[in-house]
């Protein structure tokens, strides 16, 4: 995993030359914009994301819970490799596998909790505040602004 914080976001304005850069701020507000609004955004309480993974020749389930302002449950489970979990309540982050529960400290305690952080994209300067400008990229032949912490 990337040590940092990566954000590209689909540009919503042209390319500005290398002194015109815009600021975390603009491209931060572009994406609220761009993701529905504050307003919007903030409505929603609950979010449930499914998915399959191909993994090792088998595919697998993927399901993430989450409640607002910072509850996040993660599941995963494999034919070959069994079940997996990945949690926070609010105050404790834990992970399941074949070997147990284990209570999570310190650095992974901290990344579980802007992880569950439910309005983390409208957070993105508390989370990250030395979030940064790194000048724009094309992704998918759509031209975006990179931010890093």
């Amino acid at each position: 995993m990337l040590s940092g914080f990566l954000l590209c976001l689909a540009a919503a304005f042209p390319a500005r030359a290398a002194d015109d850069a815009p600021s975390v701020d603009s491209v931060v507000n572009k994406f609220v914009e761009a993701s529905g609004g504050r307003a919007a955004l903030e409505k929603i309480k609950a979010r449930t994301i499914k998915g399959d993974l191909d993994f090792l020749g088998s595919t697998s389930d993927w399901v993430m819970y989450a409640k607002a302002p910072n509850k996040q449950v993660s599941e995963f489970s494999n034919p070959t490799l069994g079940a997996f979990a990945d949690g926070f309540d609010g105050t404790v982050a834990w992970s399941k596998d074949q070997s147990g529960i284990r209570v999570k400290a310190g650095e992974e305690l901290a990344k579980s909790k802007r992880d569950a952080d439910f309005y983390r994209h409208l957070n993105l300067k508390k989370l990250y505040p030395d979030l940064a400008y790194k000048g724009s990229d094309k992704l998918d032949g759509e031209e975006v602004r990179i931010l890093e912490s």
